[in-house]
């Protein structure tokens, strides 16, 4: 999209040679108890919470790339399943600044108990077939070539992101060729003139929600 504040994709780094595309991720949940959604905003247990995680420039330095995280407004009174959702889609609060990509990666388990992880994308494809062929069974037992399967179940999130330093280093000793590993991806920095120090970060958030899965 080339709407302000909606996901680009935004990346200084390549792959391959080729531009590189950074990811996005927008979780839901009902707050356990009263607290603060990514944007610094008191959100009252039991109200719905969106929140997008994605990259955009930074609004002072457009030479600079952020990790930001858009939310919606709370609600005065905690409302699990609001009929409109109100102050979604705004350019957010800056959480990671001089960010240069951004990918996450999603852990499921499969029927037999498997952990796999997939890409965003990787993802969406595996889900859509799984619908795809639940859907061709209509709802029939299903026959031994077309088993019905609902789509993996997400139980944990991983994030990677690479970052650089505030200033240009200048020092000729640092290489401008050198590669990062970000979950999977080697990745190189799309500007090779400035000396910035760079490195990258990795997370795991498991997902511990009422649906019964043991990590």
């Amino acid at each position: 999209s080339t709407t302000a504040n909606e996901w680009l994709g935004l990346s200084k780094v390549k792959i391959g040679g080729a531009d590189a595309v950074s990811d996005q991720l927008t979780i839901q949940f009902i707050a356990p108890t009263n607290m603060v959604n990514c944007e610094g905003v008191n959100v009252l247990e039991g109200d719905l919470v969106v929140q997008r995680y994605f990259m955009r420039p930074d609004t002072s330095s457009t030479a600079d790339y952020v990790v930001a995280c858009d939310a919606n407004t709370p609600n005065a009174t905690a409302t699990a399943q609001p009929t409109n959702l109100a102050g979604f889609g705004d350019a957010g609060q800056v959480v990671i600044p001089r960010a240069d990509h951004l990918k996450f990666l999603l852990g499921a388990k499969d029927p037999a108990g498997n952990l796999s992880y997939y890409t965003v994308n990787q993802y969406r494809a595996a889900a859509t077939e799984a619908r795809r062929v639940a859907a061709a069974t209509g709802g029939a037992t299903p026959q031994p070539a077309k088993v019905a399967t609902i789509p993996p179940r997400i139980v944990l999130v991983k994030m990677g992101v690479v970052v650089r330093s505030l200033d240009n280093t200048q020092n000729p000793s640092l290489d401008l060729t050198k590669t990062f590993d970000i979950l999977g991806d080697t990745v190189t920095p799309a500007d090779t003139t400035t000396r910035y120090a760079r490195h990258v970060y990795t997370t795991t958030v498991a997902l511990r929600n009422g649906l019964g899965e043991v990590l």
